[in-house]
């Protein structure tokens, strides 16, 4: 059973994308094993040019490797064009979802290079849990994606997109 971190929110959720992602949390905890570490729910902001951006990753994933994997949920009505995915907000309008991933996984790892940690793998993942994919998804690799068809897979899913190979030991002292 993965360790997660904070434990789970006492709160009921307040909509639909709140309750998917704790049915996708408890997933991760039974189904991933016992040296895997689950977070949820991170705020993080990053720099474009002098704009400042603010978001929340969803779930990051550390393996016991000590690789990284963002997992962002994207429950509901999902909009598949010739543009790529998107996702209607009722304040916001619709979003580029290949663009939202690339973003997130862009600031972390810029926050891993200025945390002078380059070496550190990080992937993402995107989970539709209501959608189902028709065809190749413009903007973003499929094999980065499990919809609704692959849902029960996810532990799997996530476990094999992780590199078998670990961190490089830290030098030794002379």
């Amino acid at each position: 059973m993965a360790r997660i971190h904070p434990s789970f929110p006492l709160h009921a959720p307040a909509h639909l994308g709140s309750y998917r992602e704790r049915d996708i949390l408890r997933t991760l905890q039974d189904g991933l094993p016992d040296a895997f570490d689950v977070f949820h729910n991170l705020p993080w902001s990053g720099m474009q040019g002098h704009q400042q951006s603010f978001g929340e990753y969803d779930f990051v994933i550390v393996s016991p490797g000590g690789q990284l994997l963002i997992v962002e949920v994207k429950a509901g009505d999902v909009n598949d064009s010739e543009n790529g995915l998107t996702k209607h907000y009722a304040r916001q309008g619709p979003k580029d979802i290949g663009h939202q991933m690339r973003r997130m996984h862009s600031s972390f790892l810029q926050r891993m290079d200025n945390g002078d940690l380059p070496q550190v793998h990080v992937g993402a993942l995107l989970v539709l849990p209501d959608f189902r994919m028709q065809g190749p998804i413009v903007g973003y690799p499929p094999e980065r994606i499990v919809d609704a068809t692959r849902i029960d897979q996810l532990c799997h899913t996530i476990r094999q997109s992780f590199a078998p190979h670990t961190l490089p030991a830290p030098p030794v002292p002379e």
